[in-house]
């Protein structure tokens, strides 16, 4: 997780709102050394999408993009971070992706495309 935080913010994200709720105190503990983070509590662990749906409430008056990431993502970099934003602003994406394929999928949300390469849904 500090991995992919020190990352975002290489990358020059200035607000991070971490999910909490495995091990709340101490990933607290933790992201809370870190200038800009906050927290919002995933009370259930229901899946990113639920996670991003506890964040609402500290994104509420926020202009401007939003990165969902994953604490656990390995090999992330901040110039990874700064190219998805510099393409989904220049591009003027309603949403930008990152996904890749890997070898051993298990555990991994999955990417559904159509036979154009398409995103028709997230699993």
């Amino acid at each position: 997780l500090l991995h992919v935080l020190d990352h975002l913010k290489g990358s020059g994200v200035e607000r991070i709102v971490v999910v909490v709720g495995y091990k709340k105190e101490l990933v607290q503990s933790l992201c809370s050394k870190i200038p800009g983070v906050t927290f919002a509590e995933q009370k259930e662990q229901l899946g990113t999408a639920h996670a991003l749906l506890c964040a609402e409430t500290e994104l509420k008056n926020f202009q401007g993009s939003v990165i969902v990431a994953c604490g656990d993502v390995p090999m992330i970099t901040s110039e990874t971070f700064s190219n998805i934003v510099k393409q989904h602003k220049e591009n003027e994406f309603s949403a930008t992706i990152l996904s890749a394929v890997v070898e051993k999928p298990t555990g991994y949300g999955r990417i559904i495309r159509n036979s154009s390469g398409e995103v028709t849904a997230i699993v």
